[in-house]
């Protein structure tokens, strides 16, 4: 019997040897495997980072947008604004009748009168003067 137990032990220590074997190479292969799911997680943490700064420069551009439209359509609200009041300017053009100038003479035209001065109406006599007074006082004594 001792034959056999050790026969026994011979072959478990066989199996431990095989087992410890390959756990030293499942050890080594979860380290691997640990140090590729460390990188994996930096690189999803940056990843995230990225999308999240996407998503920024998304929103930035997003209201960039709409506020660049919102100012085009108030543009086109104002030129259109702007064309109706030109309308009823025009219509107001066209219905108005011109003025016809009065009678001047145009430019360079000269009339025959242009010599003479015009006449000083002599029917008021000058203030301060009085008749048969040696001295012009503008207030009577």
């Amino acid at each position: 019997m001792d034959e056999a137990v050790a026969a026994a032990q011979a072959e478990v220590a066989g199996d431990v040897a095989k087992a410890a074997k390959e756990a030293e190479k499942l050890q080594a292969e979860l380290e691997r495997v640990k140090e590729q799911h460390a990188a994996a997680l930096a690189e999803v943490s940056a990843l995230e980072a990225q999308v999240s700064d996407a998503g920024y420069l998304v929103q930035e551009r997003e209201k960039a947008i709409t506020d660049t439209i919102a100012e085009l359509d108030d543009s086109r609200k104002k030129a259109k604004d702007i064309a109706e009041e030109l309308a009823k300017v025009g219509l107001f053009l066209q219905n108005a009748t011109p003025k016809k100038p009065a009678s001047r003479p145009r430019s360079g035209a000269k009339s025959g009168d242009a010599d003479k001065l015009p006449k000083i109406n002599t029917g008021r006599p000058q203030s301060g003067v009085r008749n048969g007074s040696k001295g012009a006082t503008a207030y009577p004594a």
